[in-house]
């Protein structure tokens, strides 16, 4: 069977482009609506009818429902999903959270009531968020998060923490410690590469969120209390990573001497960090790309399959792991 894909990959453009072709949208230039066209035909390609007239009556206006918007990959995110959102003829309405599942399922009531077209979210909790985004029928995009039987747009973790803990390792860091949730699928991850690759986690500081407050005061009272006991940390997101590094100096430890540090996102603290930060990068641009075009295609009833993405994530080594190889 002929997909959208597969016309949009002869046209050479993006399946969103195809859909608004097909939706009639007044954004697109005539060349680009004959070329689109061409392919339609000529691949015999069919679009379901059925769920195009139910797509009918649109607002174009896609809900945002994020976490907060003090955490600069939050932010983002949803500069990348509004970015593309306005090329393809969309307006964005954001609501925050706060990480709170009453607030959450109020944020999708309420989206209901201004008649969005779609939904893009940074869910609360995998199960508990799943409930509430699914009782209504209109699109639904995860972002982070893999959900069951729901579109999902999400980088691999699994393989940005394993980066993290080669990089710790090919500098001869068996040592490992992390900041951040033990809950968090990150710390699960980093157990596992470590024992892939030979490390060991050494020491553990426990936050209490992953928002953006300053729990520089927990990471310098634990190590007040235990002492150092790693050459490496992880940091969940680059926000702990900061929270860390702070701690380390007011402790009179040098990074990344006396130990070396990473976080997780490569948001522009990194960047502006002292020292800069090693992270592993999320691609927000490709991935507010993908949410507003799977987004757009279910809108226009162009697709009935479940989408679940994963991009690949990049490490971005900084000043923070630039020590010398330990012998």
């Amino acid at each position: 069977m002929v997909t959208m894909k597969d016309v949009a990959e002869k046209a050479k453009v993006s399946r969103a482009t195809v859909s608004r072709v097909l939706s009639g949208h007044p954004s697109i230039s005539p060349e680009t609506r004959n070329n689109v066209m061409y392919w339609v035909k000529k691949l015999k390609y069919q679009p379901n009818k059925v769920a195009q007239s139910l797509a009918g009556n649109k607002t174009y206006i896609i809900g945002v429902s994020i976490p907060n918007l003090s955490n600069p990959f939050f932010s983002e995110i949803v500069n990348a999903v509004e970015a593309e959102a306005t090329r393809v003829g969309y307006s964005i309405i954001i609501a925050t959270h706060g990480s709170n599942l009453h607030r959450e399922s109020n944020i999708i009531n309420t989206f209901f009531m201004r008649r969005v077209d779609a939904i893009i979210a940074i869910p609360v909790d995998y199960a508990a968020s799943k409930k509430a985004l699914m009782r209504f029928e209109i699109p639904i995009i995860s972002v982070t998060k893999k959900i069951e039987n729901l579109d999902s747009v999400l980088v691999s973790h699994d393989k940005g923490v394993e980066e993290i803990v080669k990089h710790f390792v090919s500098l001869g860091h068996y040592n490992i410690g992390y900041i951040g949730r033990v809950a968090s699928e990150k710390f699960l991850y980093l157990q596992q590469s470590a024992k892939i690759l030979g490390a060991t986690i050494t020491q553990v500081i426990e936050l209490k969120t992953s928002v953006a407050i300053d729990e520089s005061s927990t990471v310098t009272s634990s190590i007040k209390e235990t002492g150092l006991n790693c050459t490496a940390i992880f940091a969940h997101n680059d926000i702990a990573a900061c929270d860390a590094i702070r701690s380390l100096n007011s402790l009179a430890y040098h990074v990344p001497k006396d130990v070396v540090v990473a976080g997780f996102d490569n948001t522009i603290l990194a960047s502006k960090m002292d020292p800069q930060l090693t992270s592993i990068a999320q691609p927000t641009a490709e991935i507010g790309k993908y949410c507003v075009d799977i987004a757009v295609d279910k809108i226009n009833g162009l697709a009935a399959e479940v989408a679940q993405i994963e991009v690949e994530p990049r490490l971005v080594v900084r000043a923070s792991t630039a020590s010398s190889i330990l012998k």
